[in-house]
């Protein structure tokens, strides 16, 4: 039952982006978001759900339809050397990589400055290249909420989501997405 109320919700959800928004998703986007919101549901509360996590398909990298760059972000702070590490990792619909980066950043930095500026990297890295139908997926989900849900804020972390933010809607074709650490161990590699 449970599953069926957050596929219904995520349902919703995308119905009213469509109404207010004018935002049109893939049918196979709403199904992935909305068994990664019930499984994640799952594993942070400690239950187990009606399925194996690990044998579970939405738990993998999947490849962007035909026409799509799908570009994996994430960031990782290293509070003992006090430096961030961004991993970008940018493929197409045939899963071949077309590039990416790593690097490390030395000014004063946490966890959430980390996992934002490697959306920035992402937005920069598809901008750079010219793609204009971009999905980025980082597995962060209060940073991909608060930029998806952009609210203007003036704190030090609120200005670079702010920056981020802009980016990402000055740029149609480009989504961001939430996706598990599984599905984002690529990117999550480059990182550390």
């Amino acid at each position: 039952m449970a599953r069926l109320i957050v596929l219904l919700w995520n349902i919703w959800n995308w119905c009213n982006k469509f109404v207010h928004e004018g935002e049109v998703q893939e049918d196979r986007e709403v199904i992935i978001a909305a068994w990664n919101i019930y499984f994640d549901f799952f594993e942070i509360n400690g239950r187990t759900a009606h399925y194996k996590v690990k044998s579970f398909r939405l738990r993998i990298w999947t490849k962007p339809l035909d026409g799509v760059i799908k570009i994996n972000v994430d960031g990782a702070y290293s509070s003992t050397a006090k430096f961030v590490s961004l991993g970008v990792v940018a493929r197409n619909s045939y899963g071949l990589v077309l590039g990416g980066l790593c690097r490390r950043i030395l000014h004063p930095c946490n966890t959430e400055v980390a996992e934002v500026e490697a959306v920035t990297r992402g937005l920069k890295f598809a901008i750079d290249n010219g793609w204009d139908n971009v999905i980025i997926e980082g597995d962060a989900i209060t940073i991909v909420n608060k930029i998806v849900n952009w609210k203007d804020d003036v704190s030090i972390i609120g200005l670079l989501r702010n920056e981020t933010h802009g980016m990402l809607s000055s740029n149609e074709g480009f989504k961001l997405f939430y996706v598990n650490r599984k599905a984002n161990k690529t990117a999550h590699s480059l990182a550390q």
